[in-house]
């Protein structure tokens, strides 16, 4: 069974270069996606 890895920092951190919205969407639903689909 796969584990979504935590990131190793805050969501917001990346800001300006990444929008919390961009890697909220790429975090929190895509690759959470991912993981849930493998284990499934």
């Amino acid at each position: 069974m796969l584990k979504m890895k935590e990131l190793p920092y805050p969501i917001n951190s990346l800001e300006p270069y990444y929008s919390v919205k961009t890697l909220d969407l790429h975090y929190n639903i895509l690759y959470k996606g991912y993981v849930e689909n493998t284990n499934e």
